[in-house]
């Protein structure tokens, strides 16, 4: 939880909170309401196989380490690497994996 003076009277309340900065455009990662953004909202994309990458697999990924992470009854691992996709005429940007 953030909190900001704005003015004298006014207290500002931010649920967002850093995640680490996004590898493609070097803007703040947040994570909010609806899971983890890139506050320039480059397209850049932290799921992998229709899931949320944890706050911990973003910030291992951010470290240049791959992660494992399990999807069904498969395990793939997820590289500090980011590869474009076209999903419905629009281009996301996500971390590679196989």
């Amino acid at each position: 939880l953030v909190t900001e003076l704005r003015s004298e009277h006014t207290l500002v309340i931010s649920k967002d909170t850093d995640i680490g900065i996004c590898p493609k455009c070097g803007s703040p990662i947040k994570k909010g309401k609806y899971g983890n953004y890139c506050t320039n909202k480059c397209g850049m994309s932290f799921k992998i196989y229709g899931k949320d990458l944890t706050d911990a697999q973003i910030k291992t990924l951010l470290s240049n380490k791959s992660v494992k992470i399990k999807s069904g009854k498969f395990e793939n691992t997820v590289y500090p690497k980011i590869v474009e996709n076209k999903y419905k005429g629009k281009i996301y940007y996500n971390f590679y994996s196989e």
